[in-house]
């Protein structure tokens, strides 16, 4: 619970120049350093350990929506299919027509 709100800065100003008059001894802030990196540790894997949970949530999250999506995208077979009353009979006459539109366009851009 200490690592998780731990103030990692303000306690290595406490260990650089102690609230008391005197300074630290030498092996004494090094001990109090090694506790200073083993909390930032702690902390950093929490970090980690909350991030990684939040990605795994995410990607089944999404994952569960491309579903979703791909169920609701499937067109119906009659609705991609012609049918027979949508059949041109004769292709030269839709030709026919296509081209009677292009030079419509044509003289109305010239």
């Amino acid at each position: 619970r200490f690592a998780a709100t731990a103030e990692i800065t303000k306690i290595c100003k406490d260990i650089e120049s102690p609230p008391g008059s005197e300074p630290l001894a030498l092996r004494l802030s090094a001990q109090l350093m090694v506790g200073v990196v083993r909390i930032y540790e702690k902390k950093c894997s929490l970090v980690l350990y909350d991030v990684s949970e939040a990605l795994t949530q995410l990607r089944r999250s999404t994952a569960t929506f491309k579903q979703l999506t791909l169920a609701q995208d499937r067109a119906k077979l009659d609705a991609i299919t012609m049918q027979p009353h949508m059949l041109i009979s004769r292709p030269d006459s839709l030709l026919h027509d296509m081209s009677r539109d292009f030079e419509l366009e044509l003289n109305m851009l010239l």
